[in-house]
């Protein structure tokens, strides 16, 4: 099953954290959503670390963690265990 980004295009894709975290069923008139976080693997979506690691970040991540993982040169700690 091929990844399914948020919006893709040849060089770069993009997401936002303001719809629904790794939704399933996106109406297309759902901008928000359509344009959320998402991928095919059950329970939540992978996330590539600044230090190269990759985490499963959870469908059940907290808002503010996930604006955290979201957001770069913020200077905000995230403890992802």
């Amino acid at each position: 099953c091929p990844a399914k980004w948020a919006v893709s295009y040849p060089y770069f894709s993009t997401a936002s954290t303001f719809g629904t975290f790794n939704a399933r069923q996106i109406d297309l008139f759902d901008i928000p959503s359509y344009e959320s976080f998402r991928g095919p693997h059950a329970g939540g979506v992978l996330f590539v670390m600044c230090d190269g690691s990759i985490r499963n970040v959870q469908d059940n991540v907290d808002a503010t963690t996930l604006d955290r993982f979201a957001a770069r040169a913020d200077g905000g700690v995230v403890s992802h265990e």
